[in-house]
């Protein structure tokens, strides 16, 4: 493809024009303006304006001969700029859709599972039986005795060791945010969702 173009751009036709004698003429009909006292200065006036009107049409045609082969070729480049962008520009509007799209359905889902936790939180109690209780079995052999005990091996639901703990009536969430304002002061924590951190006056006696 040859990418070299040349263009003739008769730039001379415009200095013509400028330089032309109705061109000078109408300039120094610029020069020499007067009040309009009488009906004789008054249609002198109006061959003037016609005079400097020409000339002004004159060079503005001119110029158009001048930038007119730019102007064309100017529009073929955008064209040509426009055909090679176009499904760029496609790509990134229709790629900026989908990330929305991507974010909006992540959020979604975000909060589909905060909802599922919560409503998991609040009905704990159902959830008691699906963990081995702890419980003492008795052996038949008289002086022994079989203990079940619990221990971490892997990785803990801690949601259902919580509903268990909470649904057996042995641990109540308060026996947890006893020292939990303390713990988090240590770890650098300062809300966690669902936690109010509050101030209390109590009686003080001193002696």
């Amino acid at each position: 493809m040859n990418s070299i173009a040349k263009i003739t751009i008769p730039i001379e036709k415009l200095y013509q024009s400028i330089n032309s004698p109705e061109t000078l003429n109408a300039q120094r009909l610029t020069a020499n303006i007067q009040p309009i006292e009488s009906q004789n200065q008054y249609t002198a006036a109006s061959n003037a304006i016609a005079q400097v009107n020409a000339a002004v049409k004159a060079i503005q045609d001119a110029r158009k001969m001048v930038t007119g082969p730019l102007d064309a070729y100017k529009k073929e480049l955008m064209r040509i700029e426009s055909d090679a962008t176009e499904p760029l520009q496609t790509f990134i509007t229709s790629t900026k859709a989908e990330m929305l799209k991507y974010t909006a359905e992540l959020t979604r889902k975000q909060q589909e599972e905060q909802k599922r936790i919560q409503e998991q939180a609040s009905s704990m109690a159902a959830l008691t039986d699906q963990l081995a209780e702890v419980s003492i079995q008795h052996n038949h052999i008289k002086g022994i005795r079989t203990i079940r005990r619990a221990r971490i091996t892997g990785e803990v639901d801690w949601m259902k060791v919580l509903s268990v703990l909470f649904g057996s009536g042995m641990y109540k969430p308060e026996d947890l945010t006893q020292n939990l304002l303390k713990a988090m002061e240590k770890c650098g924590v300062t809300a966690i969702a669902g936690i109010e951190i509050y101030e209390e006056q109590i009686q003080t006696i001193t002696r």
